[in-house]
């Protein structure tokens, strides 16, 4: 094989090699853009909180064979479209709110609804469905991340 060979190869070689690395470099590009243009993390809120009665946390037994049932719910109209965010919540009342994808909720108007009854839902809800999706008196507009207290006695929600 001849020098002139070799020169011809390494040249066509460095250039697919260009033409590659230019390929890879706009492909990388346009996901990051597509990641941060896209991004619908400006839309949506991230929601945590403590539910509290007569000034101390509201807490409920989560463990052990007969866990009561405990749930916090953030239900809304945004945008012509009915959503129900349920809440993760420990043992001690205090909560969050990830959302479908875990980057938190849509911006909006939200009832918040508690149940909080034995294993199962024996005995009933200990709230006396007071804050019952129809009637619950807490209620908040969301358009940041928040930090909220829900007081169960009084029946209100602060930020």
């Amino acid at each position: 094989m001849t020098k002139a060979y070799f020169e011809h190869f390494r040249f066509a070689h460095s250039k697919l090699f260009r033409a590659a690395t230019f390929v890879i470099h706009v492909s990388i590009i346009g996901v990051l853009i597509h990641l941060i243009g896209c991004s619908k993390s400006g839309e949506t809120v991230r929601v945590t909180g403590q539910l509290m009665k007569d000034g101390k946390p509201y807490s409920a037994n989560l463990s052990g064979k007969e866990p009561d049932t405990f749930a916090v719910d953030f239900v809304g109209t945004i945008k012509d479209h009915q959503y129900r965010y349920g809440a993760t919540i420990k043992g001690d009342g205090s909560f969050r709110v990830d959302g479908a994808d875990g980057r938190g909720i849509p911006r909006g108007h939200y009832k918040i609804t508690v149940l909080h009854s034995g294993f199962l839902g024996a005995g009933g809800d200990r709230l006396n469905t007071r804050f019952a999706e129809a009637k619950t008196p807490l209620a908040i507009d969301l358009s940041k991340n928040t930090r909220l207290t829900i007081d169960l006695g009084l029946g209100t929600v602060g930020e």
